[in-house]
């Protein structure tokens, strides 16, 4: 017998190995092993089982051990894998090393059990030990429970369980916390009109892909756990994906007050490794009845998987950068479409491809917007003859201090933090660069630091000019020198920031949301944090700086990105019955971007933008690729480009466009020069093929092979070209 094994390395093969006939197992498939590669042993996944082998017998290893802390993979995670290796161009180990919890790479047993179920003969106990002899005959009856709940139970000591695991009569296993049984569940609202057609349109069986273009406030959550309530009334489990870490909690409470009774389970970058583990385990057992998760959760095996919920699908923190570079939303209407379950993509601003998704009737469009609601925001332009105060207009001042004058609640939105983007000599304008990166450094006003935003690197704010020791002035605004300002001229209004720097967990954010919901905080100052679904039921004015700057941006998808943007920030202010004021300050108010704001009317917007992409053939009307690289030695990414062009000359494949080696839109990052490579194409088969080839050609090509000093990676459908 012989198995192929997914080992998360750089290479893009299978493994081939012997199964000695003591580790035989009926089922193979997707079980964790670990097996000699080279010098190293490391665990791999078995992806195929086989009764021969194309390699001579003698150059076969074997497989040093079958792991039995995680249960096999179902056949359809497999599937879910090589479908992300091939579509991504990664290597097959890599693709499913992202599937599976950091736990489970390492070349050990994991014991994460976390609780107990009874294992020997309660007989063997002697009487005497009344304690041990308790909790034996309590666990009769019970499945895993925790250490602690064995205590409440029973009145035993730690050491008596660890004694107890020593004699076999209680074996670890894996434990899940129970449902919150105690409180009543909480009762559906009156649904609008929009909510039932909505429900009366999604269908919970098979693959059938909605598009839930709904305004902020219309009630897509409630879409999303009515939908969940009927494929859970038939056994069935849901996924609910969301774009950042912050947005879970509040989905958390949504579903946790509808389901008291149900497991549900969060999977995100901020719990530990044994958590998330252990969670992940509920899921693969079926144990957990809704799985609630960022990106990475899009893998998570399911077996009674019956509905996919992607919430924010237009956010760009679905693409992952680095690694295996997916794209979370596209992976999951992949995954809905093999597994034949409905998939929910909800969004108040849809992305442009979504939109035209739903616009050939790919996609089942489903509006749910509610015009009344998105009236009670009146949105203006200031224009900016002037900025007489740290960036602010007269009319922007005035209107914000009539807000809180009048005692209400007001958010001035900035996307740029720190004191300022950049620190200059009032004589000679020299600027203070990032070393590693040739970017700008910010400074920190509190921290008396300038910090590159790009590596992180940071160092002490200089006092003095290098060149002509001339007096060093900051130049811009961020959201601290806004905070700092309003600060001193609106003394003692409580001003509260939200930014990546204010931000440093859930229960960070969490005790800033209940500040912000309960009004104590009246002037908030925020990055595109704010913007991200979240509640804030009180604001009565939005005041917008900055805006102008993506205009300019040489990026396609910009003026798209600052649309959505400015929507969702203008959304926060539709929960306020009483209505709300947004006003942007712009020095261009004539552009024909704010025209479109202002009328509040996105399809018409959106179909403006799609007429212009499908002009330059622009996506969604072609497919593309970069062919990424980056070196520490400039000249040697030219040499890698003229090597990777050649390459591609030799592949006549149809259809696909290459275009020239240019800098990337960061040229520096942490020291290190980065290239690009454009390949383009109308027919996404096509586009495929050709990357394949090329793929191949580059990895056997010897000075790309051995030189380890340029490192390069094909990015599929990049956000940014």
């Amino acid at each position: 017998m012989f198995v192929s094994v997914a080992i998360d390395i750089p290479v893009f093969t299978l493994f081939e190995y012997a199964l000695p006939a003591a580790l035989k197992k009926d089922s193979l498939l997707g079980r964790r092993v670990r097996v000699p590669l080279g010098a190293r042993e490391l665990t791999g996944i078995i992806m195929e089982e086989n009764d021969s082998c194309a390699l001579p017998t003698y150059k076969i290893k074997k497989v040093l051990e079958i792991y039995e802390d995680m249960p096999p993979l179902p056949p359809k995670t497999l599937e879910l894998i090589r479908f992300c290796a091939s579509y991504y161009h990664a290597p097959i180990g890599v693709a499913a090393a992202a599937v599976i919890p950091s736990i489970f790479r390492r070349t050990s047993m994991s014991h994460l059990a976390g609780g107990y179920r009874l294992g020997g003969d309660i007989a063997s106990v002697s009487p005497k030990r009344t304690a041990v002899l308790q909790a034996c005959t309590w666990m009769q009856d019970k499945q895993c429970q925790s250490a602690a709940e064995i205590k409440k139970a029973v009145d035993i000591s730690d050491a008596s369980i660890k004694n107890m695991v020593k004699e076999g009569l209680l074996i670890p296993d894996y434990y899940v916390p129970p449902p919150t049984t105690t409180a009543a569940a909480e009762t559906p609202p009156d649904y609008t009109a929009a909510q039932n057609r909505a429900l009366s349109a999604i269908k919970i069986e098979g693959f059938s892909p909605y598009l839930l273009f709904g305004d902020t406030g219309a009630g897509k959550t409630e879409i999303y756990l009515n939908t969940a309530q009927r494929v859970m009334a038939e056994g069935g489990q849901a996924l609910i994906l969301t774009p950042e870490i912050h947005l879970t909690p509040q989905l958390e409470a949504s579903f946790a007050r509808r389901f008291p009774g149900k497991r549900l389970c969060v999977l995100h970058s901020g719990l530990t490794d044994n958590e998330r583990t252990l969670r992940w385990l509920a899921a693969l057992q079926g144990i957990a009845d809704v799985v609630l998760g960022t990106r990475l959760a899009v893998f998570t095996p399911l077996p009674n998987l019956r509905l996919i919920v992607v919430d924010e699908e237009h956010d760009e923190s679905y693409k992952q950068e680095d690694g295996l570079m997916f794209s979370a939303r596209d992976v999951a209407v992949w995954r809905a479409n093999n597994e034949k379950v409905p998939l929910i993509c909800g969004s108040a601003t849809p992305s442009l491809e979504s939109y035209e998704n739903a616009s050939r009737g790919r996609y089942t469009l489903l509006r749910m917007n509610t015009i009344s609601r998105r009236g009670r925001v009146n949105i203006s332009l200031a224009a900016e003859p002037d900025s007489h105060y740290n960036g602010m207009s007269a009319r922007f001042m005035s209107a914000l201090g009539d807000t809180l004058k009048a005692g209400k609640q007001a958010l001035v939105f900035i996307n740029r933090r720190g004191y300022s983007p950049m620190l200059s000599c009032r004589q000679c304008e020299w600027t203070v660069f990032c070393s590693a990166c040739e970017s700008r450094m910010s400074w920190h006003r509190h921290l008396d630091k300038i910090i590159c935003h790009r590596c992180g690197s940071s160092k002490p704010a200089p006092a003095k000019c290098q060149l002509c020791s001339g007096e060093m002035t900051a130049k811009g605004i961020g959201t601290q020198r806004i905070e700092s300002a309003l600060n001193s001229r609106f003394k003692p209004i409580k001003t509260l920031r939200l930014d990546g720097d204010s931000l440093s967990g859930r229960d960070s954010f969490d005790t800033l949301r209940h500040k912000i919901s309960s009004g104590d905080a009246q002037l908030l100052v925020g990055t595109q944090i704010v913007a991200k679904g979240h509640n804030f039921p009180n604001l009565s004015f939005i005041g917008i700086l900055n805006a102008d700057a993506s205009l300019w941006s040489a990026d396609f998808r910009a003026e798209e990105r600052l649309l959505m943007l400015l929507r969702q920030v203008i959304g926060r202010g539709t929960r306020n019955p009483e209505g709300c004021q947004a006003l942007i300050q712009t020095s261009r108010p004539a552009h024909p971007f704010y025209r479109d704001l202002l009328s509040d009317n996105l399809e018409k917007c959106w179909e403006r933008l799609l007429h212009e992409r499908k002009r330059a053939k622009l996506p969604p009307f072609s497919y593309c690729a970069l062919l990424r690289a980056t070196s520490e030695d400039e000249s040697r990414l030219h040499d890698f480009f003229n090597r990777a062009v050649l390459a591609s000359n030799k592949i006549h494949t149809k259809g696909v466009r290459i275009y020239d080696p240019v800098p990337a839109p960061m040229a520096k990052l942490a020291n290190r020069w980065r290239w690009q490579l454009l390949a383009q194409s109308d027919n996404r088969q096509a586009l495929h093929q050709f990357l394949a080839l090329w793929h191949q050609k580059l990895q056997s090509d010897s000075e790309t092979r051995n030189s380890n000093e340029t490192r390069w990676h094909i990015d599929v459908d990049p956000l940014q070209i």
